[in-house]
């Protein structure tokens, strides 16, 4: 068994100054509550007397261990509502040292000879954590986390670009930065950002998606359709990556395997909608590459009833004579 060691000495009032093996600490409060700062950080304790009935809360003075980032991207627009929604804020480190701000405030009436260097100390860290750069940065990245919810995304924008400039290790930031580029179609952005995180973030199939699609739109399609084909069989990106890969061959003259991308997509689906409308469409247009016009047109012109006005459809009837 190891030797303790443990005195408690009453300063008056309800104070005590603590002594340990451990260090030295100081406590205050009335029968039933009580506040606490020492070596292992803050204890509040509360109690019923009488009962045994007691509550204890402690946190401690050092950092706070840090936490994985979850990348959680967004899929469409209704993923990018659900992250609106759900996007976390960051909790900023140093605020326990308000405790001793607090408890020093109160010991300044009772006892001011450890109130005011408590006080004192507890402000003094307390102010410093909040200046260090990695505070900032989340103060600024909360910022922007407001504004974004408020879908206020130039001024999110700025804020996260200041989150960034106090600390560039904010992945946070970054992939918020990166989902409001890929909103507004700055897809050079979105590769710039992507390129600064971590390999894990791909990990998320909407972070695949959205590397891809940008780099789809900047016709780096050799880049785009390795991405596409890993998310071949996730629900959900199915019928979207099979248009996308389709694309990709379409536009690299590889119209056979376009044929065969598109038909794996909702071309077969008899519910028309934008989805069905698109694959439907370039499906058509391949056959055109192809020369079969006849499938083409079978293909066009269900488009054509059910929108006159998609895309180019009516000119490419028109051309057609069907």
């Amino acid at each position: 068994m190891g030797l303790r060691f443990r005195k408690s000495i009453s300063l008056g009032k309800g104070v005590r100054l603590n002594i340990s093996k451990r260090g030295v600490g100081v406590s205050a409060g009335v029968k039933g509550a009580r506040v606490g700062i020492g070596p292992r950080g803050i204890r509040k304790t509360a109690s019923i007397p009488g009962t045994g009935i007691s509550y204890v809360e402690e946190k401690s003075l050092s950092s706070s261990k840090k936490k994985r980032n979850n990348y959680n991207g967004a899929s469409g627009t209704e993923g990018s509502n659900n992250l609106r929604s759900s996007i976390p804020t960051q909790s900023l480190t140093g605020t326990h040292w308000v405790w001793g701000i607090i408890l020093g405030f109160v010991l300044i009436f009772n006892n001011p000879i450890v109130g005011l260097p408590l006080l004192g100390t507890s402000f003094y860290f307390f102010r410093k954590k909040m200046h260090e750069p990695q505070n900032k940065s989340k103060t600024e990245y909360n910022k922007g986390v407001s504004e974004f919810k408020k879908n206020n995304l130039d001024r999110a924008n700025s804020f996260l670009d200041r989150a960034l400039q106090y600390d560039q290790s904010n992945h946070m930031a970054r992939l918020l930065l990166t989902n409001i580029a890929f909103s507004q179609g700055k897809y050079d952005k979105v590769l710039a950002n992507l390129e600064k995180l971590p390999d894990a973030v791909y990990d998320d199939p909407s972070i695949s998606f959205a590397a891809a699609i940008s780099n789809f739109s900047l016709k780096s399609y050799d880049k785009a359709i390795p991405l596409l084909q890993q998310l071949n069989n996730i629900e959900g990106y199915q019928d979207e990556v099979s248009i996308f890969l389709g694309r990709c061959f379409l536009e690299k003259g590889m119209y056979t395997l376009a044929v065969e991308s598109f038909k794996k997509g909702p071309v077969l689906k008899r519910t028309m909608n934008p989805v069905v409308m698109e694959a439907k469409y370039w499906l058509g247009v391949t056959y055109i590459k192809l020369g079969d016009n006849k499938k083409a047109n079978t293909q066009l012109s269900k488009v054509y009833a059910e929108d006159v006005n998609f895309r180019d459809v009516a000119r490419y009837v028109e051309e057609l004579g069907f």
